[in-house]
């Protein structure tokens, strides 16, 4: 994994998942992170969407910490990655794709068929 791709996204998360609850993911043990996957979604090389993935059993994978900058949110960005993500999931023999999200996102996921 290209180190500086992901510190890329630990900025994104953090801007987007955690400052607006008063908190850093820098705070946070990131050594938890070490066996997911993540994705990326650049626009004018800038990342503007992230996805990360773990395998929860050899056919369930979970999606976890999803970002998207917000100027380009409701834009179908998000949307975008999803459905990369959920095809490449699909390709790599998972049967089922969990998620765990807050209230907020109800409504995406719902749209994409969660």
């Amino acid at each position: 994994m290209d180190l500086d791709i992901y510190e890329a996204g630990l900025e994104l998360r953090n801007k987007i998942l955690r400052i607006p609850l008063g908190k850093s993911l820098y705070d946070e043990n990131l050594s938890i992170e070490k066996e997911n996957d993540f994705y990326g979604l650049f626009l004018e090389n800038v990342l503007s969407a992230t996805l990360g993935i773990f395998e929860e059993s050899p056919i369930i994978a979970h999606l976890t910490s999803f970002a998207v900058e917000e100027k380009v949110q409701q834009m179908g960005v998000g949307s975008a990655l999803l459905n990369f993500v959920e095809n490449d999931l699909v390709k790599m023999g998972f049967k089922e794709i969990e998620v765990s999200a807050r209230q907020t996102a109800l409504g995406f996921y719902q749209k994409n068929g969660f």
